[in-house]
């Protein structure tokens, strides 16, 4: 994680919904980078209840 969000349990869940997700499948060979950098935005909304 390159920047967290200052919330403990909101980036621990941004990291399990990633482990969730595994395994990614490869990228396409098209795509140049080694390794290949991917940034994924992730947002949580709090309603307060």
């Amino acid at each position: 994680m390159a920047l967290g969000s200052g919330r403990t349990l909101l980036d621990d869940e941004a990291l399990a919904t990633l482990a969730r997700a595994a395994p990614l499948p490869p990228p396409p060979a098209s795509l140049p980078g080694d390794p290949l950098e991917v940034v994924v935005p992730v947002s949580f909304f709090l309603d307060g209840r």
